[in-house]
């Protein structure tokens, strides 16, 4: 299925606030796919570059000896290998797909596993024609440093400029959502939370509801029967089928209809009746097996996991005391007679309760400034610091599912299929969930798609991620 992507073509034409084709704007003329050609031009001119500053960084030492200094011929050489060797790791990486759905802090994490990559690369082709002389270690690290720094600062300027250019409805692609349920009400209000990923719903498609009216701040435009005439009036790029598990059987007629308008499609399973991302598929000479992965729960990484559990804890809570006690005292001076910390039954691994910690953000009396404290304490997430204490316990883990009120635990094990299956693991100060901007009033159905994800699919390297992402999600705020 064609994917109609890159921002493409960025003259398309932006549609009303009401779903409604808009009149025709001035149009940006680029090529569909302009920004993986910009970001292959910039990032070899930037990999070149790295490679002049750096030999300019390493002879400005002053114990550097003056007649090397002058030796730039072989560094002149070696760019055009940065350069290829540079392209090849950032191409490995996913840098030159496109940026269609992916948050800038999961692009950054590929760009610099992509540069790890490059360096590495590097060290081996140098081991291996022993041109010590010329490139040091020092000398490549500096590559390095230089050229990541330059094409972040890249990024984020061409984020900002593809985000300008999404809001103003230009390279939008235009989705037309077809049935009205928890799935459809998940996925519109995660496109329309962040325009820069570059969807914009343009309509939903339902028999159940009356054309005209709204479902999740989207226009209902007809119904099903009338997708053909929809998908030309709209203009739609796209069509995401997202019915429910009843109404399977209008499926395959609804895939042929989008065959024969040649417009391409996408099938979204019911948020948890169908969602099972334990799936994979297997063959037999040919003919394919659908089975679940197993799961690695109890696997020697996961008493590393542990391990370093404890350690970031033990460490965290030495470093960080001047920082606690800090903003207990905070906490006393704006709430006088409240306990900096709160106390809350929480639910852990095997389903048992435990006692977590926390700062206190709420006051227990109409004092704004102890409102002030608290918002800043959310804001920047020091309100969990004290649960390294229930980490150190073994309560919780540093990544994890997010820990359950005992009540609510309680009711979601009996309504929510799946949902005692959170209990295998550890709850965690972070997660996959608010590492993908989940925010805390998210529902719980949603919440547990993404805690069944991180059961079923972890990893040492996933839980870096997913401390990586969680940093620059706050730092971003």
């Amino acid at each position: 299925m064609d994917d109609r992507d890159g921002t493409a073509p960025l003259s398309v034409v932006a549609g009303g606030r009401d779903g409604t084709p808009a009149a025709e704007a001035p149009r940006l003329v680029l090529p569909p796919d302009w920004l993986p050609l910009v970001l292959v031009v910039g990032d070899a001119l930037i990999a070149g570059a790295s490679v002049l500053a750096a030999y300019a960084l390493r002879t400005s030492n002053f114990s550097y000896p003056p007649a090397r200094a002058q030796l730039i011929g072989p560094y002149l050489g070696a760019v055009p290998v940065v350069m290829i060797v540079s392209a090849f790791s950032l191409w490995v990486s996913r840098q030159y797909r496109s940026w269609r759905g992916a948050g800038l802090a999961e692009q950054l994490v590929l760009l610099y596993s992509g540069i790890g990559l490059a360096t590495l690369l590097l060290l081996a082709l140098a081991a291996l024609t022993r041109p010590e002389e010329a490139y040091s270690r020092l000398f490549m690290l500096y590559t390095a440093l230089i050229g990541a720094a330059g094409m972040t600062v890249e990024r984020v300027i061409l984020r900002a400029y593809e985000t300008r250019l999404r809001r103003r409805g230009i390279g939008a692609v235009r989705v037309l959502l077809v049935g009205a349920s928890d799935t459809s009400d998940l996925l519109i209000r995660r496109m329309t939370m962040f325009p820069a990923f570059g969807f914009a719903v343009c309509g939903v498609v339902d028999d159940r509801l009356e054309a005209g009216s709204r479902f999740a701040g989207v226009p209902v435009v007809g119904r099903p029967k009338d997708l053909a005439r929809l998908v030309t009036d709209l203009a739609v790029d796209r069509c995401v089928l997202a019915l429910p598990a009843a109404r399977r059987d209008r499926l395959v007629e609804l895939m042929r209809q989008c065959d024969a308008q040649r417009i391409p499609y996408q099938l979204v399973p019911d948020l948890l009746d169908l969602l099972d991302t334990r799936a994979r598929a297997e063959a037999v000479d040919g003919v394919p097996l659908i089975g679940t992965h197993e799961l690695r729960i109890g696997s020697p990484s996961w008493a590393m996991k542990r391990l370093i559990d404890l350690t970031v804890a033990w460490w965290g809570l030495v470093l960080l005391a001047p920082l606690l006690l800090l903003i207990a005292a905070a906490i006393r001076l704006t709430s006088p007679g409240a306990p900096a910390l709160t106390r809350q039954e929480r639910i852990g691994r095997y389903r048992r309760p435990f006692t977590a910690y926390g700062f206190r953000t709420a006051p227990p009396g109409p004092a704004v400034s102890a409102h002030a404290v608290g918002r800043l304490l959310r804001r920047t997430g020091l309100d969990a610091l004290p649960q390294l204490v229930n980490v150190l316990r073994g309560d919780m883990s540093l990544v994890g599912p997010s820990p359950m009120p005992a009540r609510l635990d309680e009711r979601c094990g009996v309504e929510l299929p799946r949902y005692p299956e959170r209990g295998q693991v550890r709850p965690g100060l972070t997660g996959w969930a608010l590492a993908n901007r989940l925010a805390g009033g998210a529902g719980v159905e949603e919440q547990l798609v993404y805690d069944l994800y991180y059961i079923e699919h972890w990893s040492l390297g996933m839980d870096l991620r997913i401390i990586l992402l969680t940093a620059l999600r706050l730092l971003g705020r």
